[in-house]
């Protein structure tokens, strides 16, 4: 496989923290494949994109700025797009996970909170987006695959 056909990203995020990405992506050899682009997710994101990735990114907010956020991303991905959020979901039935304590350290700390996955199915639904499904991870994370509608 050639370069020329190998995916291009882009790296988003605050402009402080694209300041320091640069280094870091020359000395992995990335700099060809990874875009750097400084903004805020709350104003807009960069458009024209088939997938976004977000880790760790929506459970930072509450339920109102997460789906502010959200439609922003809606607004930029093309039709039939990808959203994938690596997020800790609480399991249905409430049983003891690592999300309920990082759910309280949220609440404590930012203001923000874990989730059920029926909670991100609600959020994902008011910004645009059908919830695809929730892949349990070999760790405390779950992949939340949702597609632009």
């Amino acid at each position: 496989m050639s370069w020329s056909s190998v995916a291009l990203g882009i790296l988003f995020d605050l402009p402080h923290v694209i300041a320091t990405a640069e280094d870091a992506l020359a000395a992995e050899r990335l700099s060809a494949r990874c875009k750097l682009v400084s903004g805020d997710f709350f104003d807009a994101v960069p458009a024209g994109a088939d997938l976004y990735l977000l880790k760790q990114i929506v459970h930072d907010w509450d339920d109102e700025r997460a789906t502010q956020q959200l439609r922003n991303y809606h607004r930029a991905l093309v039709p039939g797009g990808t959203l994938l959020l690596v997020e800790m979901v609480i399991p249905p039935d409430n049983s003891l996970s690592p999300a309920q304590a990082m759910d309280l350290n949220m609440l404590v700390m930012l203001g923000g909170r874990e989730r059920a996955a029926e909670e991100f199915r609600r959020l994902l639904d008011e910004a645009g987006f059908r919830l695809l499904r929730v892949i349990p991870m070999h760790s405390p994370f779950s992949v939340i695959e949702a597609t632009r509608i």
